[in-house]
């Protein structure tokens, strides 16, 4: 943590709050990480422009890597079309009992 610009030590005894249950992280924990490293990111980036201009280089790895990307952002696509359904339906009176 910072104060005044400089990293202070942590108190002995203390953890990191992303070590308090309550506090967590959107980071994670050092050994369960919630976010891409930084070879992860890159790749990320580079599928992205790729996407963008719709070249992507005749490379088996990267066609790998972009297959990998992909069904990853089709399962979270999914799974948020599955959870807008489940409101508009509730919100609709079938989640309730009621019409």
């Amino acid at each position: 943590m910072k104060y005044g610009g400089k990293l202070q030590r942590r108190p002995a005894g203390k953890f990191a709050p992303c070590r308090y249950p309550n506090l967590g992280c959107p980071k994670g924990t050092p050994e369960k990480p919630l976010a891409l490293n930084e070879r992860n990111a890159a790749a990320v980036m580079f599928w992205r422009r790729c996407r963008a201009t719709g070249r992507f280089p005749d490379d088996p790895i990267v066609a790998w890597v972009a297959g990998l990307i992909q069904s990853v952002l089709d399962s979270e696509e999914q799974e948020y079309r599955d959870s807008i359904r489940t409101l508009v339906t509730f919100l609709a009176g079938g989640g309730n009992g009621r019409r």
